[in-house]
């Protein structure tokens, strides 16, 4: 089932890219290249994890997905389909790392620790940095689907507050961790 897990949200970002998603799609996509550079940005931003896993987890899609297909699903499929429903976005503290191998991170809405099955960002992240994800089971391993947002410090407490604001718009969701991109002024 860990192999098998990126191919179930591979299935659920077709559905999305498919069927009523696309309007919200290029919403998050136009607020996620907002302060990018360039002719191509908004077709960039078409691409972004971040863009599919909002749209898929906080905008609605998957839940659409496990609702219209899940039937067709592998029934341990569906069953995974079904607790990462359950998993929602975070902010997360760096731990360890492994590089290469993976990452171990804390919840800081739950508390948390979970090692992570990760081997780009384990190259890249250190102990102590922040960042925003969903970290879900897959199998006997967890991983991180979508995007790995870097998050300064000083962002920490007003995510947080976002994420566990059920009413937060997940358009608002997308802008704050667009903030990274604003051009510095000097």
């Amino acid at each position: 089932m860990s192999e098998r897990a990126a191919w179930l949200y591979q299935k659920s970002k077709l559905h999305a890219e498919e069927l009523g998603w696309r309007d919200r799609i290029l919403e998050f996509a136009e607020i996620r290249s907002e302060y990018w550079v360039g002719e191509e940005a908004l077709f960039e931003a078409l691409d972004d994890p971040l863009v599919a896993d909002v749209a898929l987890f906080e905008g609605g899609a998957f839940t659409d997905f496990v609702d219209s297909r899940g039937d067709l699903l592998p029934p341990d499929e569906l069953a995974l389909a079904r607790q990462w429903q359950e998993i929602e976005r975070s902010v997360h503290e760096v731990e360890e790392v492994r590089p290469g191998v993976g990452l171990t991170l804390q919840d800081l809405r739950t508390g948390d620790l979970h090692a992570i099955r990760e081997s780009t960002a384990s190259r890249q992240l250190h102990v102590g940095n922040l960042i925003c994800a969903r970290v879900v089971p897959a199998g006997d391993t967890w991983q991180i689907f979508g995007e790995i947002e870097p998050i300064a410090p000083a962002q920490r407490t007003t995510l947080l507050e976002m994420l566990d604001d059920e009413t937060t718009d997940p358009a608002d969701l997308v802008a704050i961790l667009s903030e990274r991109f604003v051009p510095v002024r000097g």
